[in-house]
């Protein structure tokens, strides 16, 4: 029976999840700022006095959001499963959010918009649909313009779920159009990480494990055109 420990802090909420077997235990905080302060005493809070090498697996919410937040959580995992030489296991921080959110709300079927306030006026998002309670990816992570966002075809009804629903009134009218239900309090949970974590070693025959050395964050603004100081043009 696999010991999982996961973390995210991704966002304003600082989360620690634990799972062995069916059992879940939590803690989700919403802190603004400052995670590397909490993160550690929430891990010695959960274990409740357990030593951390009774983790066999340790999970990690790579982003996108907070440049800071990103890499406290993967150089806390990393610590943690580097020197226990132990495996990781990550997830986008979008789709646990998502995930999380439909661990509470009833729905079986539909789509899900997963947003993330980038602080700059512009939105983290990603696409999912819901078939017979399956969650499943329609895109990958994206950081636009709340009026950029692009929907995918076909799409229906949808929930949008997460702190960039504050935004809304800058979604593209098309977008709006669509929209049936907003959780704009969701939030990625690192209960609902640990319990994937869990589920999928025991239903997948070669789940997808990496080494401590191999987890990075997911930096969506890499992707979109932002450049490092040594890849700019050189100012004269």
């Amino acid at each position: 029976m696999h010991a999982v420990l996961a973390i995210d802090t991704a966002t304003d909420a600082c989360t620690v999840g634990l799972a062995q077997g069916n059992e879940v235990a939590e803690l989700h905080r919403i802190i603004p700022r400052a995670h590397n302060r909490h993160i550690l005493t929430m891990v010695d809070e959960l274990l409740a006095g357990r030593p951390l090498d009774v983790i066999d697996v340790f999970a990690c919410g790579l982003g996108p959001g907070s440049f800071t937040g990103l890499r406290i959580a993967t150089s806390v995992i990393q610590g943690f499963a580097w020197s226990l030489e132990r495996p990781v296991m990550a997830m986008c921080s979008l789709e646990l959010q998502a995930r999380s959110a439909l661990a509470q709300a009833e729905m079986d079927q539909g789509y899900v918009l997963s947003v993330i306030d980038a602080q700059i006026g512009q939105i983290y998002w990603r696409w999912f649909h819901i078939a017979a309670g399956r969650l499943a990816p329609m895109s990958e992570a994206a950081m636009s313009l709340p009026a950029d966002i692009a929907i995918p075809d076909p799409v229906g009804p949808c929930m949008v779920v997460g702190s960039g629903a504050a935004l809304a009134t800058d979604f593209s009218p098309p977008l709006r159009s669509v929209i049936q239900q907003w959780l704009p309090d969701a939030r990625p949970h690192g209960g609902e990480l640990a319990r994937w974590a869990v589920e999928t070693m025991r239903c997948t025959e070669k789940p997808a494990l990496l080494r401590a050395t191999d987890l990075s964050p997911h930096y969506v603004q890499e992707t979109i055109g932002w450049k490092k100081l040594t890849e700019q043009p050189r100012r004269v």
